[in-house]
């Protein structure tokens, strides 16, 4: 990169010239030099500050991405980790760059500085000397502290330090390749979960666990039925409303005057919740009024994050038949603080009824018979690498990160019911091969995970789980989840899925 280059200074030079004789024949002397003298100084110190604004900016990036080093903070993503790396051996690169522009602009400054002095003795200049001077204080500043940002012992020497750990010359690429590493200890390379056909266990989920995917609908929340926004007042006014379709209390006295803050427990066309008085509140009792809230009535929900689906008289219930699905990764306590690879499934899916598995004959509502097709997503962690001649991974060559996939199984009943399928058509940057097909071999399809067969994937034998639902034990499993692990030529990849009947439910993919 060129170093960089100021230019400033053209008329302060031109009043020494034109003071020492040099200058050409324009008119107005020195005189008229001053006022162009103090806005190149004005510009020089200006540039310093931009310099130091940047500067500083640089130092708050890199301080971002140093915290994005570790497989946990970048949830696995290797090449995530190799820019953020960069990102911070960029940063004091900037800083140096900015710290030139300061010190050259500082130099501009004191040029006019010096071009002012000499006019002092000739001319009445101290006020535009004095304006100058400060704008020299002000680069001199802002030199000084740039300079400090890059001292030893400052933030950004600490976050340079942090990717250079080790040998102090650790690249931002070795940072991505101990991120993957990682991951393959997590995933596993074909030996363990595998080695005694366990399929991945599910986790819990925290409130702190990114937005997971869904199949069928969870519904929509208070706030989502009512049009509210982040942060809104969730109170509903529902004044005028039939008293009684809130709540069966304000049928039995008093029902004339509640004082302000009374709440009645109830529900709003079927959510829970209550109603509160603020102000002066009261139920009918004559007239067009009668048997309705009268006054400032609200209402709340009891649990505001629930979802709801609309029924067909306008009232609301919860969801009866979804799953959600996801993964994330977190650091293990109960294993030296280990990162760890959790993958959930959830919803009213999540240990419910399996549905009928028997065998039936086809008709209008089991179109199938005996066989029924499903389509879902998959989601998980996966992990690519390049071989040499001889089958051994090539240093620098791993890559890892979140995938998502298309999952198809045939589930077949009757007295002793089997399910089977495959993965394809992978997807999530380098850490995947788009060419993977994992073929799901047939196991038998029971409640929970305890349907486990062997995932193919072209590597070692991996494992998958499959996981029947239905809305009761009177029709068809509505959807099958479960997880899987996988072995390629050339990767692994572990993850989660949830599949919905392709034929009654083809709508909800």
């Amino acid at each position: 990169m060129p170093e960089p280059k100021l230019v400033f200074a053209g008329p302060a030079l031109a009043a020494m010239l034109a003071l020492s004789g040099c200058g050409g024949g324009g008119g107005g002397g020195p005189l008229a030099n001053l006022p162009d003298i103090l806005v190149d100084a004005t510009k020089a110190g200006e540039t310093a500050k931009g310099a130091a604004v940047a500067a500083r900016e640089a130092v708050d990036m890199a301080g971002i991405a140093v915290g994005g080093l570790t497989v946990v903070a970048v949830q696995g993503d290797s090449t995530r980790a190799q820019l953020n790396a960069q990102a911070v051996l960029d940063a004091e690169a900037a800083v140096e760059a900015q710290l030139a522009i300061a010190q050259e602009a500082l130099k501009a400054a004191q040029d006019a500085r010096s071009a002012a002095q000499a006019l002092q003795d000739a001319l009445n200049a101290q006020l535009f000397l004095a304006n100058i001077d400060g704008q020299v204080s002000k680069a001199a500043a802002h030199v000084d502290e740039i300079a400090g940002l890059l001292r030893e012992g400052a933030v950004l020497a600490g976050y340079v330090e942090t990717v250079k750990a080790h040998d102090g010359n650790r690249t931002p690429g070795e940072i991505g390749q101990d991120v993957a590493t990682a991951v393959a200890e997590v995933i596993g390379t074909g030996a363990v979960p595998d080695s005694d056909f366990t399929a991945p266990a599910l986790s819990a989920r925290p409130q702190s666990a990114a937005p997971l995917a869904l199949t069928g609908t969870s519904g929509m929340t208070w706030a989502e039925i009512h049009g509210k926004g982040d942060g809104d007042n969730l109170a509903v006014s529902i004044a005028g409303m039939t008293a009684v379709e809130i709540a069966a209390q304000f049928g039995s006295p008093p029902v004339d005057g509640y004082a302000s803050g009374a709440r009645v427990n109830g529900a709003y066309r079927g959510i829970p919740g209550f109603a509160q008085c603020q102000g002066t509140c009261t139920v009918g009792t004559a007239g067009s009024d009668e048997g309705k809230l009268v006054g400032n009535w609200i209402f709340l929900p009891s649990f505001p994050n629930q979802g709801y689906v609309r029924n067909e008289d306008g009232s609301y219930a919860p969801p009866a038949d979804y799953a959600e699905y996801g993964h994330w990764l977190d650091w293990d306590p109960a294993n030296g603080n280990a990162p760890r690879l959790n993958l959930y499934i959830g919803g009213t899916s999540s240990g419910s009824e399996p549905g009928d598995l028997s065998a039936r004959a086809a008709d209008a509502d089991n179109h199938d018979g005996d066989v029924a097709r499903y389509e879902g997503r998959a989601a998980g962690m996966s992990l690519t690498r390049e071989t040499d001649a001889g089958g051994m991974t090539v240093p620098g060559s791993l890559k890892s990160g979140a995938f998502t996939a298309d999952v198809h199984l045939t589930a077949r009943f009757g007295t002793a019911p089997t399910v089977s399928g495959h993965v394809d058509n992978f997807d999530g940057g380098a850490h995947v091969n788009g060419a993977w097909r994992v073929d799901l071999e047939t196991t038998g399809l029971l409640a929970g995970t305890v349907g486990t067969g062997i995932a193919d994937g072209g590597g070692a034998p991996g494992t998958w789980s499959s996981d029947p639902y239905a809305p009761d034990g009177n029709v068809r499993p509505t959807g099958i989840n479960g997880t899987f692990h996988a072995h390629f030529g050339d990767g692994h990849a572990m993850g989660v899925y949830a599949t919905r009947n392709s034929g009654d439910d083809a709508d909800d993919m």
